[in-house]
């Protein structure tokens, strides 16, 4: 006697799991996607686009003075990043080699902490070994992100040697990669 599988008819549990199951995946993969996003800026703000001339906003850790200013002559990556952004943490450690190798190439750096307390900045900051001539920024409340319209991270915005906007990099990059580091060299090359 030849026997056939019997059809699989899903009992109404099984199919509720399976549903369950979609849509958690479809509410995972949704916050996974905008992890990396901030608030949308407050409004229109001059020197944030690619051409303007930079605003002159505060670096550096309370009570240091520096600014975007302090780096005039040379070309600043100034990139923003948060320690709950995985892409931001694993890239610090190629920002400061990049920093490092290209120290007296014309290029300084500034990394500016966005949304986190500052000791949790100088603890990342002697955990990822970041160092001069890298400086260390903060920016708990996200003035100065919102002011560069900052609304993806990890962002790096390339300032020319006269403070200009040239190039905004989003999302994670291959900093010590040599394209990456040829595509800087030209950065500086007038």
């Amino acid at each position: 006697m030849l026997h056939r599988p019997l059809p699989f008819i899903p009992s109404r549990s099984s199919i509720r799991v399976t549903i369950l199951a979609l849509g958690l995946g479809f509410l995972w993969g949704a916050c996974l996607r905008q992890a990396n996003e901030l608030e949308p800026p407050v409004g229109p703000f001059h020197g944030s686009r690619i051409g303007d001339l930079c605003p002159d906003l505060p670096l550096g850790l309370p009570g240091t003075v520096v600014s975007v200013s302090s780096f005039s002559g040379q070309v600043l990556l100034l990139h923003f990043w948060a320690s709950w952004c995985p892409n931001c943490v694993t890239e610090l450690a190629e920002l400061a080699e990049v920093a490092r190798r290209m120290e007296g190439e014309g290029i300084g750096l500034a990394v500016v902490a966005l949304n986190m307390d500052l000791e949790n900045v100088q603890d990342l900051r002697r955990f990822t070994a970041l160092r001069a001539p890298l400086l260390s920024g903060f920016d708990p409340g996200g003035e100065q992100a919102n002011a560069l319209e900052i609304i993806r991270l990890p962002h790096t915005l390339v300032l020319d040697r006269h403070g200009v906007i040239v190039d905004r990099i989003l999302g994670g990059t291959a900093w010590t990669a040599p394209p990456t580091l040829e595509y800087l060299r030209t950065m500086v090359t007038p």
